[in-house]
């Protein structure tokens, strides 16, 4: 089988269907052979749902930012030297705080 990270119970189903498909007679409907399929997954628990894709959406910037822009990499840029302008002030305090 071609390797794809499945949760169990999907590589259960998938390795029941793949079973069924090898060991199907010749000239078997089509039709009546989806719906045993179907009514054996609905035995075992399954159940379909009525969910729905969410619709892809392209965000600018990044929404976990208060301020999120197309400029959000310069901000990073510029928040990452203000800390470390801050670090470099906090140890020499601490250097001249030790004598």
């Amino acid at each position: 089988m071609t390797e794809i990270d499945l949760d169990h119970e999907s590589a259960k189903a998938v390795e029941a269907l793949v079973y069924r498909l090898k060991n199907r007679e010749p000239g078997t409907d089509d039709e009546v052979f989806a719906l045993e399929y179907v009514t054996a997954m609905r035995g075992h628990g399954w159940r379909p749902t009525l969910a729905q894709r969410v619709p892809w959406q392209r965000v600018e910037g990044d929404s976990r930012l208060p301020d999120a822009s197309k400029d959000g990499g310069a901000q990073y840029l510029a928040a990452k030297q203000a800390l470390a302008q801050r670090r470099e002030a906090q140890n020499a305090d601490q250097e001249a705080a030790r004598g």
